[in-house]
């Protein structure tokens, strides 16, 4: 099965929200409907209770007008209802005096006639049956508005219905292609479960070799640490301090003389040597310092650098030497740390080549001299002292020479 992809997953997701969008929207709208039919109906409610609430007013005043209208009656000659009555002419005055002092006090008038309350009362009467027809005539009104808009709203619910129905549908088949695609997300799952797993096998199998590969490497270090340590036990140091040569002969302004040190021996010109003389004790006294000029294959000529001691001349025999310069042998340097603008590693592994030397790219058991030179001043307080590295540890544990830079500056120089 295809492994999915990140761009089909999204289109899938964004399938389905814009579904789900839509949905909403549909829904919003039908809620908005619904409220403005509600609002409508609430309000043909409104109008019709206080149509209904002004006609029972009416109703009430209709009533009352009619109670007083049958009480006139029965002061003008109607009988209580019982058969063949004969009226109270007594109580019938005392009732009109009472019915004509209320008009009067009701319609703000001081005498009022019979006559005059019967024709307000009439009026009063035409009154109450034209508010109450109008009142009827406002409540059909409302009643048919009501109508309306139940008619209304039935066809907004038979609409909505309609839609609900259509986006039940859609929503239905939406979701049966999102289930078919969860089938195939599934299988494709499932898919990568057991390509996981694979992985996972591979990545222990990777895991054991990764430690038999240590393991191997733990054991060539071993191996290499103690080839290491069996050549620091067996390897030949040079002996810096030994004599190179000596002065064969000296030129009468003894200025130039003559070493037997020569071409065959690995001599360069520009070599520089140290003049020594022993003293009475044996030991050796510094005379000053010669340069190389010219080399033949036996001998060689030298300078001396500076000016000549007429009463203490440089003489045949005296010993010249340079612990960086080994008869028969080129000598192997590593230049450790950084070197100064007036000594740089440039300058000096150029000039230790043209004097025979090689320099090396690391510490190895052929190196003869480590050559130590200055922290590193891009690293900052951060940068480990030299001493600390593993080039001058290695070189602790093959034996190696080490020296300071001022020790090689002095033979390198022009």
């Amino acid at each position: 099965m295809t492994k999915p992809t990140p761009t089909s997953r999204r289109q899938a997701g964004a399938v389905n929200t814009n579904w789900l969008i839509v949905i909403m929207i549909l829904w919003l709208g039908t809620l908005y409907l619904l409220y403005v039919t509600n609002d409508s109906i609430a309000t043909a409610d409104q109008r019709t209770q206080a149509a209904l609430q002004e006609r029972a007013e009416w109703e009430t005043r209709w009533d009352s007008l009619n109670e007083q209208f049958t009480n006139v009656s029965k002061v003008a000659g109607f009988t209580d209802g019982t058969p063949n009555a004969k009226s109270d002419v007594t109580a019938m005055r005392t009732q009109l005096d009472t019915v004509k002092g209320s008009l009067g006090a009701t319609l703000g008038e001081a005498n009022v006639t019979l006559d005059g309350a019967v024709t307000k009362l009439l009026a009063e009467v035409q009154a109450a049956r034209a508010a109450v027809s109008s009142a009827k005539a406002d409540f059909e009104k409302e009643r048919a508005a009501r109508q309306a808009a139940e008619s209304r709203t039935s066809q907004i619910e038979s609409n909505y219905k309609s839609q609900v129905d259509s986006l039940s549908a859609q929503l239905a088949d939406a979701q049966d292609a999102a289930s078919r695609q969860a089938d195939n997300d599934q299988g494709r799952i499932d898919d990568i479960t057991d390509e996981n797993t694979r992985l996972d096998a591979d990545k222990r199998s990777a895991e054991r070799a990764l430690a038999d590969a240590e393991e191997e490497m733990r054991r060539a270090t071993a191996n290499y640490e103690a080839l290491i340590a069996s050549l620091a036990d067996h390897r030949q140091p040079i002996e810096p301090e030994q004599p190179d040569g000596e002065l064969i002969s000296v030129s009468d302004t003894g200025d130039v003389a003559w070493i037997d040190v020569g071409g065959r021996d690995g001599l360069k010109a520009g070599t520089r040597f140290e003049l020594l003389r022993r003293g009475k004790s044996g030991q050796l006294v510094s005379r000053g310092k010669v340069e190389v000029r010219s080399v033949s294959s036996d001998t060689a000529m030298v300078g001396l650098l500076g000016e000549p001691n007429a009463f203490d001349p440089i003489l045949p025999g005296d010993l010249i030497r340079n612990p960086h310069f080994s008869r028969n042998r080129t000598l192997h340097f590593f230049l450790l740390g950084d070197f100064p603008l007036t000594m740089s590693k440039e300058f000096a592994t150029q000039r230790l080549e043209e004097l025979g030397a090689e320099v090396d790219g690391a510490v190895s058991p052929t190196t003869d001299v480590l050559v130590v030179g200055e922290k590193s001043l891009a690293a900052g307080e951060d940068a480990p002292d030299l001493v600390d590295t593993d080039e001058y540890r290695r070189a602790e544990q093959l034996g190696i020479r080490i020296i300071r830079l001022p020790e090689l500056e002095a033979f390198l120089r022009y």
